[in-house]
């Protein structure tokens, strides 16, 4: 949640164990597709504030997921 409080624009966090090299994208990648359970591990928070900019909002409302 702290990266979402960092900017408004962020709408997807991933987080990872500790031993997932989180400056190496090939390895967020790989924890996210061998660790990774949609139906125990995402969350969605619905009705969000974000950017104004982003076509997918409704006047800068929208989801995120961590």
């Amino acid at each position: 949640m702290g990266a979402f409080a960092g900017h408004y624009d962020i709408k997807q966090v991933v987080v990872v164990d500790t031993d997932v090299d989180i400056d190496d994208s090939d390895e967020i990648d790989w924890a996210v597709a061998t660790r990774f359970q949609a139906d125990r591990n995402l969350l969605i928070l619905p009705r969000a504030q974000g950017s104004k900019l982003d076509p997918s909002s409704d006047d800068g409302i929208g989801a995120k997921m961590v």
